[in-house]
């Protein structure tokens, strides 16, 4: 009897021995095995193959919300070094292999392979089906090193006021594309810069010792720097516009701009009217106390710049005297009486020997464009010896 028991025994012991599985790394995959995981397969099984060749198993991964799948494949490794092998997040999860370590986010380990000069000496799986914070996850880490294409669409606000900066004086940031402008500093005392979009004229508070750009909608001909003694100082500013920007404190008895091209090429206001520098054209004849003199032409003058008759002077040295003015464009001609007066009868002298006058009534036109020839006409004349007919200017330079 006991000589049956223990048969019994031992053929017990043998077939639960029989029965479990042996523990190995190198045991052959079959889908079978999926049941001892609980029904989820890892994939990516890392094995080597001949020389550098690492073999991978197919797999499945959630790469920052999207299934990809691998169908298996082979990676090369790097002779004579520690491979770290792992699914690319930045690139959509690819099988991926460098000689550095591991990447700190967007990053799934599969494994570290150590290799000789030929062939690959040692594997150690890394598959894990826990993360936290690693891999191809769709939120930021803390240090937000893992952005990419970043949308945003809200204020970034410091806790307080001027407590945090954008870049630093050692890390600055590079080019930098604002849509609508800058501004630093509101209040008195305080620099500040103002870049609105191209061709959209800013609409600005009162700053001092500010900067204003103004992008126009074609290459700009005119840049000015605003009166240092106004509320709005030390500005430059440039428009193509004809028309400068302005903003609170900017006046037209506070604000000129010096004008490098276009129809006012010397100083501006604030309101786009030109701060006209005065010039005179003097058409003399005869000699104080000579003989009297005949009518006739006084003279011609070329003017090179844009300006406006704003006045006229006669100066004699006795009697009376009739005058009008000849204008003609840029050409190869003088203006005649005939075909290029500007005047409706001529001013006079008829009392005195000095007249001073700003009265335009008798003008047909008071532009003068660049480059036109300009004339003087004594029309009548009675005891006049000597004559100083002065057009008076305000020209744009």
């Amino acid at each position: 009897m006991k000589q049956v028991l223990a048969v019994i025994f031992s053929l017990t012991v043998a077939i639960a021995a029989a029965a479990q599985q042996p523990a190995t790394q190198n045991a052959p995959i079959f889908a079978t095995n999926a049941q001892w995981v609980q029904g989820i397969g890892i994939g990516y099984w890392p094995t080597p193959g001949s020389g550098l060749t690492l073999n991978v198993a197919a797999g499945t991964a959630n790469c920052a919300g999207t299934r990809v799948a691998y169908a298996g494949g082979t990676l090369t490794m790097t002779a004579s070094a520690t491979n770290y092998v792992y699914l690319d997040g930045t690139s959509s999860c690819v099988l991926a292999q460098n000689t550095t370590g591991y990447p700190s986010t967007n990053a799934i380990f599969i494994a570290t392979v150590v290799t000789s000069g030929s062939a690959i000496t040692g594997i150690t799986d890394d598959r894990t089906m826990f993360f936290i914070g690693n891999g191809a996850s769709s939120g930021a880490n803390t240090a937000l090193s893992n952005l990419s294409s970043v949308a945003i669409n809200t204020n970034l606000l410091c806790a307080s006021a001027g407590s945090c900066n954008l870049g630093s004086s050692s890390i600055p940031f590079g080019t930098g594309y604002f849509g609508s402008g800058v501004q630093t500093g509101l209040g008195s005392g305080v620099a500040g810069y103002w870049a609105p979009a191209q061709g959209t004229a800013p609409t600005l508070s009162s700053f001092t010792h500010s900067v204003v750009h103004y992008a126009p909608t074609s290459v700009p001909t005119k840049f000015g720097m605003v009166d240092p003694t106004a509320d709005f100082t030390g500005a430059l500013w440039y428009t193509d516009s004809g028309h400068i920007m302005t903003p609170g404190a900017m006046t037209a008895a506070n604000v000129v701009g010096l004008w490098a091209s276009g129809s006012c090429s010397g100083l501006l206001k604030s309101d786009g009217t030109c701060i006209s520098t005065v010039h005179a054209l003097s058409f003399q004849a005869g000699t104080p106390g000579g003989s009297a003199l005949s009518t006739g032409v006084l003279g011609y003058f070329t003017v090179p710049i844009g300006c406006a008759i704003t006045g006229w002077d006669i100066e004699v040295d006795a009697g009376t005297a009739t005058v009008k003015t000849l204008k003609v464009a840029s050409g190869t001609s003088i203006p005649t009486l005939g075909s290029n007066s500007i005047s409706t009868s001529g001013v006079s002298i008829s009392t005195g020997t000095v007249i001073q006058s700003t009265t335009l009534t008798d003008f047909t036109t008071t532009t003068v464009t660049a480059n036109d020839i300009v004339g003087a006409d004594m029309i009548t004349t009675s005891g006049v010896g000597y004559i100083n007919f002065q057009l008076v200017l305000g020209c744009s330079q």
